[in-house]
């Protein structure tokens, strides 16, 4: 195997270490793994499922559940049956998670920002589509499909 294929697959857990390493400085009250919940949640235009919440986030539905479980402790979001389907459950952010969200939101912007302040605008687009390319073929190894983004 070539060296560069070797460097290039342990950047990715190296990159992963150092990130998840920056941001515990960062964050006070919740972890990354948290940090990126709070942030898939609001995405959503009205309260998603666990399972929809598990996809978006990349992990399994039980993985998720005891991250939620966690949230809602700490009062970031609340964990309802689906009114339609009392086996499913909602994941309703609170009040407190829309706080959250306005309080670090410059700060999370210029974070991400500052990470990618080296890349040309050309270097950055063909990251993103590498990065893509990249996760759609694990998924396929996986036995997973996914839409592609474009």
């Amino acid at each position: 195997m070539d060296q560069l294929y070797l460097r290039s697959f342990m950047n990715i857990f190296l990159l992963a270490n150092r990130l998840q390493s920056l941001m515990d400085k960062e964050l006070t009250d919740i972890t990354v793994k948290q940090w990126v919940a709070l942030i898939m949640l609001g995405t959503f235009e009205k309260p998603p499922l666990l399972s929809q919440l598990a996809d978006k986030c990349g992990i399994t539905h039980q993985s998720m559940m005891s991250l939620v479980k966690r949230l809602a402790e700490k009062g970031y979001a609340v964990i309802e049956k689906d009114a339609s389907d009392r086996r499913a459950l909602r994941i309703r952010p609170t009040v407190k998670r829309e706080q959250w969200a306005l309080q670090y939101a410059k700060q999370n912007q210029e974070n991400i920002l500052g990470m990618f302040a080296d890349f040309t605008e050309e270097e950055f687009k063909e990251f993103v589509k590498a990065q893509d390319k990249l996760y759609y073929r694990l998924g396929e190894m996986g036995g997973e499909l996914y839409e592609k983004q474009t």
